[in-house]
C-alpha cells in the first residue's frame, strides 16, 4: 500500500463522479461549509449515493438493486417542467419526455419498485409589497404516482402530494379584529390583534393598541408573550409605525408589528394565547388559531406534476385513462420543522429525501392514506441533525477526494467497491439506522420485519502493525539503554532503580494491551432494568418537559416523532402508580402530602418554613419547585409557585421581635436569640419626609420593609404603602406644625421622632445655608435642597442653576436667624401653574396696581411688604430685613416667578428659554414638538458643515442608497424613506372646521373632484384624433374695454422686440 508521502505525490482528482452526477473540488466543496448554500451538483450527487447505499427494508447493507423506492429525475427536472410559461404539467411534459424512461427504465414511475416521487422546487419569494426577494428551495413528495390510473384490486389506492417546506409562509386576517381591555373592564385602554402569520420559525402579530391618557402611558408592547402549547416565548422584537406612548392626560396610539422566534420543532398550525403587555395585563388573553392554506406556487406545483403523470401514463398506455384531477386535488401541507437560518434549505430537502430512502415501496404507498396530521409526526428533520449531517458531509467528502488520488480515479463506484472501509463511512454519513422507517411502520401499523443493522467500522491492519512496531522498538531500545547502564560502575544504585521502573512500565503495557484485546471478546452485560415507578399522576404535572421526557426513554415509552408535553403525559399516566386514600377538603390531606414528600426526599434538598416564602425571589422559588417535582404547568404566578411549596413548608420556630428605637433614630429588634443572628435595623421615617423623599429612598425602603409591588409603580403607590410604618410623634409633630400659620420662627420646624417613645429633635440650622455655602456646596447637595425646597429646575441642569433656585432661600450672614418660611395660606394658596410659583394671580394683580406697573409685577415688592402688614411686623426686624427692604432694586418675590420664564431673578434676558420653551406644549393637538426650540438655537449659532454640532451629510448617504439599488428608482427611494423619514405633516388652516360666516371662496375648503374618466369612456377612443384647441375669435379677442382696436404691431416682423421696447418707453414717458 501506498505511504502517505507518495500519495500527496500523485497528480491531484480534482472531481468525483457517479452515475452522471459530479462533484468539483473548487467549486461546489466549498459549499459544504456553513453559511453557504448547497447547489444542485451537490443534491444530485449526495442523493443518488444515498439510493445506491441506503438499505430499504433489507438486512444486507451492500449496493441496492434495482430501482430506488424513491424516484428522483434531478434538481432541474421542475424548472424545465414549466420552462416556456406551461399552463399544465400536459403542455411542460415535452420538455422532459424521456427523462423518466431514460432514467427509471421501461416501467418509470408507475413501477412496482417506485412509492414516491421527489421533486425539488425553487421558488421565488416575494415581500409583502410583491418585489422580488430571493430563491428558496422546499420538497414536493408525489407518494404513490400510480394512484391515478385505474387500479384492478377492489380499493382504490391512495394518491398525495406532500409540501415538505422548511420556511413555510402562512397568515390569517381577523375581521373584525381581536379585542381586549386593560384588565378586561377599561374601554379607554383597548388592544386589537387583525393580523397574525408565520414566516419559517418568526412569528409576526399585527397590533394597535391606545388610551387615552387616564391611566398614564401605554404599556410597553415588547412585555407581551405568545403561549403554543406548554411553550411561551418571551421578548419579542417590535416595529411600530404610529409611536406615541402618551402619557397622564395625554392619549396614546401605538399601532406595529410584533416579531416572536420559535426554537425549529415547533409546529405552525394550531391556538395560540397572546398575553399582550404581559400576562393578566390586557384580558381576556387573546386566542390566535393559525390555519395553512396552499398557496398558488403550491397549486401549480400540484397541477404540473399531476398533467406530467397523466401524459406520462398515456403514452405507456393509450387504452386506460389518468385522472389528474385526484393528484391536483391530494395537496398535503405537513408541518415539518423549520429552518433558522437563510442558507440551509437545500440541506433540509437533502436529509428528508435520505429519511425517505429508508422506506419500503409499501410503506411510502401507505402514507399516502394517511392524515397531514400524521405524515407531520413523523420525525422530520430539525435544525441541529441538518447541522449535523453538513458536518459529516464534509468529512467523508474529503475522505473520498483523499481515496481518489490515492487510487487515480475519480469514479466513486469503483472506489467504494475497493475500499470497505470508505463504503461505510459514506454510509454512516447519510445513516443513522433505521429509526425513520421504525416509526412510519408504527403508524400505518404494518410489521417492519427484520431491520438491517447499523455497520461497524473494523481497525484497520496497518494501525495495529503499527502499533506493534512502535512498541517493539520502543523495547528494543530499553534493554540496550539498561545493558549499558549496567555496565557502569559508577552509577549501581542509580541502574537499578531505573531497571525497577522500567520493568514496572512494560508491565503495565502489556497488562493493558491484554485488556484491549480481551475487551472484544468479552461478553455484554445485560441492560439492568430500570426501577419501579414511584410517581403519581399529581407529580407528572408538576414534571418539567425535560424529565417527562427521559422518564419516557428510561421506561421504553417514548412516542414516535415530534411530541408534545400532552402527549409525554399520555404515555406515562398507565404507569404511575395510585395515590393513597387521603380525605380531601381537610387539613389532614395537606399534612399527608407534606409528610408524603418530605420523607421521600433526599437530605441534599433544601428546607424553608412559611415565613421564607414570602420573602423568597420567584426564581429560587420555581428552582425549589423543579427539586421537589412540583412546577405547575402552565403559566406561573408567585402565588402558584408558593401553593405549590406550602404543603413541604416548616412551621416557624422564631419568636415574634419587637421593635424599639435606638438613640440614632433606627429601629432594632429585640429577640433572645444570639447576636450576631439580630436582623438588620429597618429605617425609621415620618410622614412629613415621606413627601419630600426622593423615589430611590422609597423604593429602598419598601425593599426593606417587604412591601415592593409588582410592576411598574408610582411615587404615590410608595408612600401609600409607607405610611403605616411610619412614626405617629413625627407625624402629630408635622400637625402641630401646620396649624400655626403665623409661626415663623426657627420653632416652627418639625421634628422627627421613630418607633419608640425617644425622639431627637433635628435643629433648624441643618436647613439654612449663606449665600457663601451655595458656592462650596456639592451638586448632590444642591439637589437635596432644592427637593426640599421644591424648587428644583426642570431638564437637564448645572450648577448655577441649582444656585440660582436656592438664593431665595439662603440667610443673609453666618450670624443672622434662619428666614423664616411664608405663612400657609400663601405657600398652600392655587397652585394655578402647576406648583412652580407660591403666589396667587390675584396677589400679583394687587401688587401690580400698587407698585404702578413699573415693568413686571414679578419684580414688585410691595406684596411682601403688605404680608408684613398684615403679620404686625412691620419695622421690627424679624421679617423686613430677610425680605431685602435695604436693597435698592426692590427684587423680593424671586421664588414666586415661573421657571419657565426666560427673564432671570434679576431682570436680565438670557438664553436659557431655548431649554424652557420645550416644555410648553402644543395647543391644538396636545404633544410636544410643535416649537421645539432645538433646531432654532441651532440655526442661531449657524454651526458649520464640519462641525460637530452639524447635520450629516446628505451626499454619501444619498450616494450609499443609490449604490444598493443602482438600477430601481422605486426601491432607492423606498429604501431612503426608512433611513431618513419625511417629516410629518401638521394640519393646516383648510383642514380645520370653518365658521359659517365665512364665505369667500378661498377660505372654505371643498375637496378636488379627481380629472380621472372611466376605463369603458376612453379605451373605445384611442384611434380617434386630438382635438386641437384653437384661439379665441377676433371680436371675442379684442372685446375688453381696455383695448377696442387690433394691435398695430406685428409679431412676425424681426423688428418686433424694438418697437416692443419703443412703445413701452413712449408709454413711461407719457405716464410720467
Amino acid at each position: 500500500m501506498l505511504s502517505l508521502l507518495s500519495v500527496f505525490r500523485l497528480p491531484p482528482r480534482v472531481e468525483l463522479s457517479f452515475q452522471r452526477a459530479s462533484v468539483h473540488l473548487v467549486h461546489d466543496v466549498k459549499r459544504l461549509e456553513d453559511g453557504e448554500d448547497l447547489n444542485d451538483a451537490l443534491l444530485d450527487f449526495f442523493v443518488k449515493l444515498g439510493q445506491a447505499l441506503i438499505p430499504n427494508g433489507r438486512q444486507d447493507t451492500g449496493f441496492n438493486a434495482g430501482l430506488s423506492p424513491v424516484a428522483y429525475l434531478g434538481s432541474y427536472f421542475y424548472g424545465m417542467l414549466q420552462k416556456g410559461h406551461a399552463s399544465d404539467g400536459r403542455a411542460g411534459h415535452a420538455n422532459v419526455a424521456n427523462w423518466a424512461k431514460r432514467r427509471l427504465g421501461k416501467g418509470g414511475l408507475f413501477a412496482d419498485q417506485v412509492g414516491a416521487f421527489a421533486v425539488p422546487v425553487n421558488e421565488l419569494l416575494r415581500d409583502y409589497m410583491g418585489r422580488q426577494q430571493e430563491k428558496h428551495w422546499w420538497l414536493a413528495v408525489l407518494v404513490n404516482p400510480r394512484g391515478g390510473c385505474p387500479n384492478q384490486g377492489p380499493v382504490q389506492e391512495g394518491v398525495s402530494v406532500a409540501c415538505l417546506d422548511s420556511f413555510a409562509r402562512t397568515g390569517m386576517r381577523y375581521k373584525p379584529p381581536r379585542r381586549a381591555l386593560k384588565d378586561g373592564t377599561i374601554e379607554a385602554y383597548s388592544v386589537e390583534i387583525s393580523s397574525f402569520s408565520r414566516s419559517g420559525f418568526v412569528a409576526l402579530v399585527g397590533f394597535r393598541a391606545q388610551g387615552d391618557g387616564s391611566l398614564g402611558p401605554l404599556v410597553d408592547p415588547r412585555l407581551s408573550r405568545l403561549q403554543f402549547g406548554h411553550r411561551i416565548i418571551k421578548e419579542p422584537e417590535l416595529d411600530l409605525k404610529v409611536r406615541n406612548y402618551g402619557d397622564f392626560g395625554v392619549p396614546g396610539v401605538l399601532e406595529g408589528t410584533l416579531e416572536f422566534a420559535f426554537d425549529s420543532s415547533t409546529r405552525i398550525c394550531g391556538d395560540y394565547m397572546l398575553h399582550y403587555g404581559g400576562v393578566a395585563e390586557y384580558k381576556p388573553a387573546l386566542k390566535l388559531e393559525l390555519r395553512r392554506e396552499p398557496n398558488q406556487s403550491q397549486q401549480q406545483v400540484s397541477r404540473l406534476l399531476a398533467g406530467y403523470c397523466g401524459k406520462e401514463w398515456e403514452l405507456a398506455n393509450p387504452e386506460t385513462p389518468y385522472k389528474d384531477s385526484l393528484i391536483a386535488g391530494a395537496l398535503q401541507l405537513a408541518d415539518t420543522p423549520q429552518q433558522e437560518s437563510a442558507h440551509d434549505c437545500g440541506f433540509f430537502i437533502l436529509e428528508q429525501v435520505l429519511r425517505l430512502l429508508q422506506l419500503s415501496p409499501t410503506a411510502l404507498r401507505s402514507l399516502a392514506q394517511r392524515s397531514t396530521e400524521d405524515v407531520a409526526g413523523l420525525p422530520w428533520p430539525a435544525q441541529r441533525e441538518v447541522v449535523k449531517r453538513k458536518k459529516k458531509l464534509r468529512e467523508v467528502t474529503a475522505d473520498l477526494f483523499v481515496a481518489a488520488r490515492r487510487q487515480g480515479t475519480g469514479d466513486v463506484e469503483v472506489l467504494l467497491k475497493q475500499d470497505e472501509v470508505l463504503r461505510k463511512k459514506l454510509l454512516l454519513a447519510m445513516w443513522e439506522g433505521p429509526y425513520f422507517a421504525k416509526a412510519v411502520a408504527n403508524l400505518i401499523g404494518m410489521d417492519p420485519g427484520p431491520l438491517p443493522e447499523i455497520p461497524t467500522l473494523p481497525k484497520e491492519e496497518e494501525a495495529k502493525k503499527h502499533e506493534a512496531e512502535e512498541e517493539s522498538e520502543s523495547d528494543s531500545s530499553e534493554r540496550s539503554s539498561s545493558s549499558h547502564r549496567s555496565s557502569s560502575s559508577a552509577s549501581s544504585s542509580r541502574s537499578r532503580k531505573r531497571k525497577h521502573e522500567e520493568s514496572r512500565s512494560r508491565s503495565r503495557k502489556r497488562a493493558r494491551k491484554e485488556r484491549k484485546e480481551g475487551h472484544g471478546h468479552r461478553a455484554e452485560r445485560p441492560a439492568r432494568p430500570p426501577p419501579p415507578p414511584s410517581f403519581t399522576k399529581e407529580d407528572l404535572q408538576g414534571y418539567p418537559s425535560k424529565t417527562l421526557r427521559n422518564l419516557c426513554v428510561q421506561y421504553k415509552v417514548l412516542p414516535p416523532g415530534m411530541v408534545e408535553r400532552t402527549d409525554l403525559l399520555k404515555a406515562l399516566e398507565r404507569l404511575a402508580i395510585v395515590k393513597s386514600a387521603v380525605p380531601a377538603g381537610t387539613a389532614a390531606a395537606a399534612k399527608a402530602v407534606g409528610e408524603r414528600l418530605a420523607g421521600a426526599a433526599r437530605p441534599d434538598l433544601p428546607s424553608f418554613t412559611t415565613e421564607d416564602l414570602d420573602t423568597m425571589p420567584i426564581s429560587k422559588l420555581k428552582m425549589f419547585c423543579i427539586q421537589f417535582g412540583r412546577l405547575p404547568s402552565g403559566s406561573l404566578e408567585k402565588s402558584d409557585l408558593k401553593k405549590a411549596l406550602a404543603p413541604l413548608a416548616k412551621p416557624s420556630t422564631k419568636p415574634k421581635q419587637a421593635f424599639s428605637v435606638s438613640g440614632n433614630g433606627t429601629a432594632s429588634g429585640h429577640s433572645h436569640s444570639h447576636h450576631h443572628h439580630k436582623k438588620r435595623a429597618l429605617p425609621s421615617f415620618t410622614a412629613t419626609e415621606l413627601d419630600t423623599m426622593p423615589i430611590s429612598r422609597l423604593k429602598s425602603y419598601c425593599i426593606q420593609y417587604g412591601k415592593m409591588p409588582h410592576g411598574p409603580v408610582e411615587r404615590t403607590d410608595l408612600v401609600a404603602l409607607l405610611k403605616p410604618f411610619a412614626g405617629a410623634a413625627g407625624a402629630a409633630a408635622g400637625a402641630v406644625g401646620a396649624s400655626a400659620p403665623g409661626s415663623l420662627g426657627p420653632g416652627s420646624a418639625a421634628t422627627a421622632t421613630s418607633f419608640g417613645s425617644q425622639a431627637s429633635a433635628k435643629p433648624a440650622e441643618a436647613d439654612s445655608f449663606v449665600l457663601e455655602d451655595l458656592k462650596t456646596m456639592s451638586m448632590k447637595t444642591l439637589k437635596t435642597f432644592c427637593l426640599k425646597h421644591k424648587v428644583m429646575p426642570h431638564g437637564p441642569v448645572e450648577k448655577c442653576d441649582l444656585q440660582k433656585a436656592l438664593e431665595p432661600f439662603a440667610r443673609k450672614c453666618a450670624c443672622m436667624p434662619p428666614a423664616p418660611r411664608l405663612p400657609s395660606w400663601i405657600a398652600m394658596s392655587h397652585h394655578y401653574d402647576g406648583h412652580k410659583t407660591i403666589c396667587t394671580p390675584e396677589d400679583k394683580g394687587v401688587a401690580g396696581r400698587l407698585g404702578g406697573h413699573t415693568w413686571n409685577i414679578i419684580t414688585n415688592s410691595i406684596l411682601y411688604k403688605s404680608v408684613a402688614y398684615q403679620l404686625g411686623a412691620y419695622g421690627s426686624g424679624s421679617i423686613w430685613e430677610h425680605m431685602g427692604a435695604g436693597d435698592k432694586h426692590e427684587l423680593y418675590l424671586t421664588q414666586a416667578r415661573s421657571r419657565d420664564h426666560y427673564i432671570n431673578d434679576k431682570g436680565e434676558i438670557t438664553s436659557v428659554w431655548f431649554d424652557r420653551r420645550r416644555r410648553v406644549p402644543h395647543s391644538v393637538r396636545g404633544l410636544e414638538g410643535a416649537n421645539w426650540s432645538a433646531n432654532v438655537k441651532e440655526s442661531l449659532l449657524s454651526p458649520g458643515a464640519g462641525t460637530p454640532q452639524g447635520p450629516p451629510p446628505k451626499a454619501p448617504r444619498n450616494q450609499l442608497l443609490q449604490a444598493s439599488a443602482p438600477r430601481d428608482f422605486a426601491l432607492y427611494s423606498a429604501r431612503r424613506r426608512e433611513v431618513v423619514p419625511p417629516t410629518p405633516e401638521h394640519s393646516g388652516h383648510l383642514d380645520r372646521t370653518l365658521g359659517t360666516d365665512q364665505v369667500r371662496l378661498r377660505d372654505s375648503w371643498t375637496p378636488r373632484a379627481p380629472k380621472v374618466l372611466d376605463r369603458k369612456e376612453w379605451t373605445p377612443r384611442r384611434g380617434e384624433a386630438r382635438m386641437e384647441l384653437k384661439p379665441p375669435r377676433e371680436e371675442e379677442l379684442f372685446s375688453s374695454l381696455g383695448q377696442r382696436a387690433e394691435s398695430h404691431i406685428d409679431v412676425q416682423q424681426g423688428s418686433f422686440a424694438q418697437r416692443l421696447g419703443s412703445s413701452r418707453e413712449s408709454c413711461d414717458i407719457s405716464g410720467a
